[in-house]
């Protein structure tokens, strides 16, 4: 699982089982220490068709925000980003995510093409 945050204030949740399963892109606002995440679109990839599947996205979020310091799986310390309550909860419970900051610029959603092979 991947929780993208674009500079625009779109983002996209990225979900994977071994192979990319679905992504959903949204839009968010950051006001002191809250965000609203409102979702716009959820693509799949329906394997038979191998058509990309659209539909409304279900992520909703407008709570408060912390980061924190935390450990990953192999006890190394890493920067968390927590919110109050899981912000896809049709999806999953977890609140919690791994923050890494790195260049966007040159970001791209995800294709699934790549995961046909």
């Amino acid at each position: 699982m991947a929780l993208v945050f674009l500079p625009d204030g779109h983002g996209v949740l990225e979900i994977y089982n071994w192979t990319l399963c679905w992504y959903e892109t949204f839009n968010y606002i950051v006001q002191d220490n809250s965000i609203s995440i409102i979702g716009d679109r959820r693509y799949d990839d329906n394997v038979q068709t191998k058509q990309l599947e659209e539909a409304p996205s279900q992520i909703r979020y407008d709570g408060k925000i912390f980061i924190a310091k935390g450990m990953d799986a192999s006890g190394k310390q890493i920067a968390i980003l927590e919110f109050e309550q899981p912000p896809a909860p049709a999806y999953f419970h977890e609140k919690r995510f791994g923050r890494v900051i790195f260049d966007v610029s040159q970001y791209q959603n995800p294709s699934f093409d790549e995961w046909r092979k």
